[in-house]
């Protein structure tokens, strides 16, 4: 959430021996195609992060809605954000 709100870098590994369930992919597959995993967060953290990046929003001529707003949020994560995955063959 940090890469978002505050533009931290972030890095997240994965390794093949680290997905133990198939459907652990389908959420892979949201963050590398849609940028963000639907229902990954409780209506009181979608509250907070559009309270967070609010006034950045704003300043940067977002319409001062959650929805927005939250897209705002979204396309943000992908310039601080890298993800990086391991096979062990």
């Amino acid at each position: 959430m940090k890469s978002g709100v505050v533009g931290q870098p972030t890095l997240f590994i994965l390794t093949d021996s680290q997905i133990v369930k198939d459907e652990f992919l389908v959420y892979i597959n949201d963050i590398l195609s849609a940028g963000y995993i639907p229902e990954l967060f409780a209506k009181d953290e979608l509250d907070g992060i559009v309270g967070k990046v609010r006034a950045e929003a704003k300043s940067n001529g977002v319409e001062d809605a959650a929805g927005p707003i939250f897209k705002f949020f979204i396309d943000k994560v992908p310039r601080t954000f890298t993800s990086h995955f391991v096979s062990h063959l």
